[in-house]
């Protein structure tokens, strides 16, 4: 009869120990499942989140593409791709302080450059294929200057050029080179059109602390070669003189009427 009971007991006890066994397995099952959903739940919110940066930084270089072309409409002329009047101005700045706080006080000259009657020639020929001579001017006053200069469009048929580490003798080679290069005649509409370029330089020296005074006298140079009827002048004092002295007689003929 005990061993009987024994038995009974050692089943039971089997029996309790299988359900207990069972209900340790699908417990861990259950939990198992749990943090199968908790990784892929956090799998997914990390993948949402890769594709939220993804977006954001696509989105960002949008913008940053967009602030580009908007800095370049903005600073760069739409036909040339050359620097605007801006830029040119921002640049020459630049260059006056860094050789104001540098040892070495390398001369530099700027140098503008107009095209004569071209509006004439615009009108005549054409907007389009007026474009096309300001572009192919372009081209030929690129081929001559030095990787380091700048050059910019100001206005219509107006360009600006800083020529870096250039002297008076230097800005002088370089002109010629350019009225040598700009002489021959452009092909337009099958027939050949020359244009007369005038030349008007200042060379930046200890006396220049404002780049208006630089642009001043470019132009003083400018009307120089333009009244003159010559190709080039290149500023010095006595044109300035020259200038004061009219206005002061012009000034004095306005008072005695």
């Amino acid at each position: 009869m005990l061993f009987w009971f024994l038995i009974l007991v050692i089943c039971a006890a089997g029996v309790s120990f299988f359900l207990y066994i069972s209900s340790l397995k699908k417990k861990f099952e259950q939990q198992l499942e749990s943090e199968q959903k908790k990784f892929a739940e956090a799998e997914r919110q990390i993948s949402q989140l890769k594709e939220k940066l993804r977006k954001e930084e696509e989105s960002s270089q949008l913008l940053r593409e967009s602030r580009e072309k908007l800095r370049r409409a903005l600073y760069h002329d739409m036909l040339t791709g050359l620097p605007r009047k801006e830029l040119f101005q921002e640049t020459l700045k630049l260059m006056l302080e860094e050789r104001r706080s540098s040892r070495f006080k390398d001369t530099f000259s700027v140098v503008l450059i107009e095209f004569e009657e071209f509006r004439r020639i615009d009108e005549v020929l054409g907007s389009m294929n007026g474009d096309r001579l300001i572009k192919e001017a372009t081209e030929r006053i690129k081929n001559v200057i030095k990787p380091n200069d700048f050059l910019a469009r100001l206005e219509g048929a107006r360009f600006g050029l800083i020529l870096t580490n250039s002297d008076e003798s230097e800005t002088r080679r370089v002109i010629e080179l350019l009225k040598r290069k700009l002489s021959y005649p452009f092909k337009m509409k099958e027939q050949e059109i020359s244009l007369n370029s005038f030349f008007g330089a200042s060379i930046v020296n200890e006396n220049y602390s404002r780049i208006d005074d630089i642009l001043r006298d470019a132009k003083i140079a400018l009307q120089e070669a333009r009244e003159a009827g010559k190709s080039y002048a290149i500023f010095n004092q006595s044109m300035h003189d020259r200038l004061v002295k009219l206005h002061e007689l012009e000034v004095e003929l306005q008072n005695a009427l």
